[in-house]
């Protein structure tokens, strides 16, 4: 297997790459939004969320913090009526 990047490459034997993602957990409550997933303890989290997904797509912040010491992140809003449609991510800085 090579592996590069614009700092150059390395040749490897074979191996197994495995990516995980963390599944975030939508709940909607007495009108209000509740995310939650389970990250790496004390990993900040940026909450990004978008009008449309229609490029180019306008990726705003709205929440940043760091998961607790079980790895564990939320975050909860209310719901705005007149907002057609949300669309969110979660990065890492």
């Amino acid at each position: 297997m090579i592996i590069s990047n614009p700092y150059g490459s390395v040749t490897s034997g074979i191996v197994t790459l495995t990516v995980t993602l963390p599944a975030l957990q939508p709940a909607i409550t007495n009108g209000n939004l509740n995310l939650q997933f389970s990250g790496n303890a004390g990993q900040t989290y940026i909450l990004q969320s978008a009008a449309s997904l229609t490029a180019p797509i306008n990726w705003q912040p709205i929440f940043t913090n760091a998961a607790d010491a079980n790895g564990h992140w939320s975050f909860t809003n209310s719901i705005p009526s007149a907002v057609p449609a949300v669309f969110f991510r979660l990065t890492t800085p």
